[in-house]
């Protein structure tokens, strides 16, 4: 697969473009304009670098973090396995 526009969560395969490794193709016959994408892999990525940056500053630092999809969560990243990615 080819990454697009230098954004390793973007490819193309054949005339195919994915998000996350999911068919453009498949997220347009479930949904309808206009929506949002939000990328699992890119926002794990995030957090771990941040979790990172802060904890080397601060070693006592414990980041929280919001995932709100019609229910509300609030969990620390240290629940989330983001080893295994």
């Amino acid at each position: 697969m080819k990454i697009i526009a230098g954004n390793k969560y973007l490819k193309k395969r054949e005339n195919q473009i994915f998000f996350d490794l999911i068919p453009l193709d498949d997220i347009l016959k479930l949904s309808k304009t206009p929506f949002m994408i939000f990328l699992e892999n890119k926002i794990r990525d995030n957090i771990r670098s941040f979790s990172d940056t802060m904890t080397s500053v601060f070693p006592n630092f414990q980041d929280l973090f919001r995932i709100s999809s019609g229910v509300d969560w609030v969990r620390t990243a240290a629940s989330y396995d983001l080893s295994s990615d």
